[in-house]
């Protein structure tokens, strides 16, 4: 090898340019409750899914609620008045 070989090979390649990314087209609507739904559709499959996301965590809470996020946290697997947890995690398996 030469020195200027030897001398190339120390220095990793230089990046690539980025390439254009098409983001897919989305709506958004606001449900009565308050809660932002965002709907992407790709006619490509007969296929629905969703997720959920929730602004959580000690970062999001008030400062005048310190601790709250954990506690929903916990509620999350307690179910409400009309439903148990079981029963929701049932319907929301039966959703797929």
């Amino acid at each position: 090898m030469t020195n200027t070989q030897t001398e190339t090979l120390k220095q990793p390649p230089p990046p690539l340019p980025p390439r254009p990314i098409k983001l897919p087209t989305t709506s958004e609507t606001t449900l009565r409750n308050g809660l932002l739904v965002v709907v992407v559709q790709d006619q490509r499959l007969p296929l629905v899914s969703y997720r959920l996301a929730m602004r959580s965590g000690d970062a999001h809470d008030p400062a005048e609620l310190p601790g709250l996020a954990d506690m929903l946290t916990g509620l999350l697997t307690e179910g409400t008045q009309s439903r148990s947890s079981r029963e929701i995690a049932d319907e929301v398996a039966r959703l797929g």
